[in-house]
């Protein structure tokens, strides 16, 4: 074999290799990338879904920096702390093995949000209370605390590009 066709030879299997270790993690765990194709059969990704935006695309109120959030006067704390560990996939929010699961809390109760992103670029918002991760890729994690002041059913979401739209998003049911 010449020295041509062995440099061929290592380059394409060098490429094959790069797209197998792109794209077999996703079909192993059953969570490959779908991407969304227009009429002609192309992939339709917006510049949104792309980059990450600099400001999130909801119109709730901003987010406190500080973490003396303000609490409803009128309700009592109940010293309870409650804590969701939240991955995020694509299009979807899961906890223990259930997608976009309903949560569920006390009036009262301070709730933390561990999220963790697995596959793209991921937050976690509840806008009638102020709460929003950061915006995190893929094995990062973040975390959101606030307290469950107003008794209710409030839509969790991600924020990122048409996310929302596509799925991403649940219910967290205060009781009082």
């Amino acid at each position: 074999m010449g020295k041509l066709a062995f440099a061929l030879l290592v380059l394409l299997l060098g490429a094959v290799i790069a797209v197998g270790l792109l794209v077999l993690p996703g079909y192993i765990t059953g969570q490959a990338a779908q991407v969304p194709l227009d009429s002609a059969g192309t992939e339709n990704i917006s510049e949104a879904d792309e980059m990450p935006p600099s400001e999130p695309e909801w119109a709730g109120p901003a987010f406190p920096s500080d973490p003396g959030y303000a609490v409803n006067d009128s309700v009592s704390l109940t010293g309870e702390t409650v804590v969701f560990n939240v991955t995020a996939g694509n299009f979807k929010f899961m906890i223990d093995g259930e997608d976009n699961p309903n949560l569920t809390v006390k009036l009262g109760d301070v709730v933390r949000v561990e999220f963790t992103s697995t596959e793209g670029y991921h937050d976690f918002v509840i806008a009638e209370f102020n709460a929003i991760t950061d915006r995190v890729w893929a094995v990062n994690s973040t975390s959101v605390e606030f307290v469950a002041d107003k008794a209710g059913e409030f839509e969790y979401f991600c924020s990122v590009g048409k996310h929302r739209d596509m799925g991403m998003a649940g219910f967290l049911t205060v009781e009082e």
